[in-house]
């Protein structure tokens, strides 16, 4: 049996990441654009975040949400699983000149509009304006939370190891 799964797909992370920069205009870490990829990828597991009371009315949009491909079992063993296709994708896009290079040697991401083809602007908005609630939440809202130490985004996803954040 042949099943696709978006989160291992190579061309489908770009056009996650080119989004989420598409959103972000001052650029942001590189950690922080693979969470946020990962619940594009998978917008169910938004469900399992602990997060601030303010913004856990994503949890009961997020259990609505069926997704038409496999659903990860374990979020953070799916989570590293796609670290090489992410990669892969970031380095495209860094050669294709998409990112900004010297930015993106010091782990942060920053998209150059100029050199995004007009056809492909269009796929990104696309993607964008499908399922908004959850997508703008994942856009808008991620990027607020804490990142680093206890109670950051590391700690509430359980994706990545926090205890020896500065």
């Amino acid at each position: 049996m042949l099943i696709y799964d978006p989160a291992l797909d190579p061309y489908h992370s770009v056009i996650r990441i080119l989004s989420i920069l598409s959103k972000n205009i001052e650029g942001l870490d590189v950690e922080l654009v693979r969470i946020m990829d990962f619940y594009l990828a998978y917008p169910t597991k938004l469900a399992e975040i602990k997060l601030p009371t303010n913004l856990v009315y994503i949890r009961k949009e997020a259990e609505k949400l069926i997704t038409p491909y496999r659903n990860s079992p374990k979020s953070k063993s799916h989570f590293e699983r796609m670290k090489p296709i992410f990669t892969a994708a970031l380095l495209g896009l860094i050669a294709a000149e998409y990112l900004d290079p010297d930015r993106a040697n010091k782990g942060m991401l920053l998209l150059n509009f100029e050199k995004i083809p007009e056809d492909l602007s269009l796929v990104i908005s696309n993607y964008c304006n499908r399922n908004s609630k959850v997508k703008q939440f994942v856009f808008d809202e991620l990027p607020t939370i804490k990142y680093y130490g206890p109670g950051g985004l590391k700690e509430r996803t359980g994706l990545l190891g926090y205890k020896y954040d500065v």
